[in-house]
């Protein structure tokens, strides 16, 4: 079988091979507890690689309240970010008094 190198775009991510296999990347997701800044309720998600070709990833964060015993989300954020958290994703909700 031929075997084919995996290489990494200008922009950090990873094209799949010919093949249709993706190479393998290892990473942790973390994320903050909801809190309130400025009069608004906010919460940050990010990545940390543990091993493989990746240099960023689209992380999305969804911000939920439960109301009437449900979860509804109410607000959602999406950033590609390199690993670390230097850049996070965040999702924001003005805050009701």
């Amino acid at each position: 079988m031929n075997s084919e190198q995996s290489t990494v775009v200008a922009d950090g991510s990873v094209p799949a091979s010919s093949y249709g296999r993706s190479p393998i990347n290892f990473f942790t997701t973390h994320g903050d507890d909801a809190h309130v800044t400025r009069g608004e309720v906010s919460v940050h998600g990010w990545w940390i690689k543990q091993s493989g070709p990746a240099g960023k990833a689209k992380v999305t964060v969804w911000l939920q309240a439960h109301k009437r015993s449900k979860w509804k989300t109410v607000a959602k954020g999406v950033r590609t970010v390199k690993p670390g958290t230097g850049k996070r994703a965040n999702a924001r909700k003005k805050r009701k008094n």
